[in-house]
């Protein structure tokens, strides 16, 4: 398309310049300085302005249509992560988070799929990020946790877990499992006991927690 509308200026070029030599031949600079634009001469400007403006506008339109709904890259990196295309679901949160960079729900999700990479480090950014701009998201909280135990940071484990707890998530029995093992890592095994007992009170199927917790204790 350029190179036709460069082709067509080339040719309006050399007839405005065939004209003008005809147009100017036995006048003086002066005369021909004070005289507009010949008829010939405003209807090839005219051509060569609306050349431009088609050229300008098939330009934007371009630009127009090239650009992605964020709504459809997020939508595609949900899929994606429910394929268990997880590098693919990485790479299409991280698209939108360029396009929404506040977007606290996206940075959760995104830190799932590195936790389920077991790219923990990676997790813990995310989710940090994520209560970061939202400090309600519980289950960033939980993950956040979740992320730091497998680090092997079991202080600020117990501190998310706790908030996630206080943020309404205190029916969770896995939670209670994972926040006693790491209070049992830490030598807090009164914490420990009790949590067991808070898991096993919740889920009686999770005596296997209360178990191993007791194994892990007599150790």
């Amino acid at each position: 398309m350029i190179n036709r509308v460069l082709g067509l200026f080339l040719i309006i070029g050399i007839l405005i310049f065939v004209l003008s030599f005809f147009s100017t031949s036995g006048q003086s600079e002066d005369q021909y300085q004070a005289e507009g634009p010949s008829r010939i001469q405003s209807v090839v400007i005219l051509i060569r302005e609306f050349l431009w403006g088609k050229a300008s506008h098939s330009n934007a339109a371009a630009s127009v249509t090239t650009a992605e709904n964020p709504q459809e890259i997020f939508k595609r990196a949900y899929r994606a992560n429910e394929k268990k295309a997880y590098l693919n679901a990485v790479e299409e949160y991280s698209k939108y988070l360029k396009l929404v960079p506040n977007d606290a729900s996206a940075y959760y999700n995104r830190g799932l799929v590195h936790y389920t990479l077991k790219r923990y480090n990676d997790a813990v950014r995310d989710f940090e990020k994520a209560v970061e701009i939202d400090p309600s998201k519980t289950y960033a909280f939980l993950y956040k946790g979740y992320a730091y135990e497998m680090i092997s940071d079991c202080k600020q484990a117990i501190e998310d877990f706790e908030k996630a707890i206080s943020l309404g998530e205190n029916k969770n029995a896995e939670l209670y499992g994972h926040k006693a093992r790491c209070e049992n890592r830490s030598k807090n095994y009164d914490e420990g006991f009790q949590d067991a007992l808070k898991a096993l009170n919740i889920d009686k199927k999770t005596h296997t927690l209360f178990l191993n917790w007791l194994m892990l204790n007599t150790v």
